[in-house]
């Protein structure tokens, strides 16, 4: 790439001229790539973590308060036992 000045319509302008057509391709992609694919994929990542995260700890909530609440259900039916004997 061989950065230039261009006059257009009497106004000074910059340019970047190519020494080949492939060359200025493979920059367009290259600038594609690493500003769009890259960082959609880095989005992509980072929310699909919070969103393990976030259900592996509703599932763990989820077993405790099972947890708890069968225990509860055990010690309501053990004292209903009681007092029918």
């Amino acid at each position: 790439m061989l950065p230039t000045t261009v006059v257009v319509d009497g106004v000074c302008r910059g340019r970047a001229s190519w020494r080949s057509r492939a060359a200025e391709v493979a920059h367009g992609v290259w600038n594609f790539v690493s500003f769009f694919v890259v960082i959609l994929v880095i989005f992509i990542f980072c929310y699909w973590r919070i969103i393990v995260t976030i259900r592996r700890q509703a599932s763990d909530r989820i077993f405790h308060f099972r947890k708890i609440y069968f225990s509860y259900c055990s010690l309501l039916s053990e004292e209903r036992a009681r007092k029918l004997l």
